[in-house]
């Protein structure tokens, strides 16, 4: 099995990759209705909505005005997601998010760290780069 090193990804929000991301992570998932009747002997349902949420993890950059110090809780951005880098040929995620949340996090003997906490605002599409 093929593995990929977590380095090669990226976060972006627009056409700006946020500086300092340490990591990034997003679900996609489905809420179901239960379609089972008196005689189904086992459960069987329907996938009714979609969802997506996520989270990206920084070392604080407020000069990173373009990334980082332009997200606030309640913006409503475009992000993209790419796991495996932004070489040809590699998928990503992206779409529109409200951003829920952000904390930010200072230990005295560590490096400043933020969290942008993000829910997707309609579709997360799933592409692939271009050549």
């Amino acid at each position: 099995m093929a593995t990929t090193k977590g380095k090669d990804g990226r976060f972006k929000v627009g056409a700006n990759t946020v500086a300092e991301t340490r990591s990034f992570r997003f679900t996609r998932s489905s809420a179901n209705a239960d379609d089972s009747n008196i005689e189904d002997e086992w459960d069987t349902a329907k996938g009714v909505t979609k969802s997506w949420s996520g989270s990206a993890e920084v070392w604080w950059d407020a000069s990173d005005t373009n990334g980082q110090a332009a997200r606030d809780e309640g913006d409503e951005p475009t992000v993209y997601l790419y796991p495996t880098g932004t070489t040809a040929g590699q998928t990503y995620f992206h779409g529109a998010v409200i951003v829920e949340s952000v904390e930010i996090t200072n230990t005295r003997d560590g490096i400043v760290e933020a969290s942008i906490q993000f829910k997707g605002n309609g579709i997360c599409n799933k592409a692939v780069v271009g050549t």
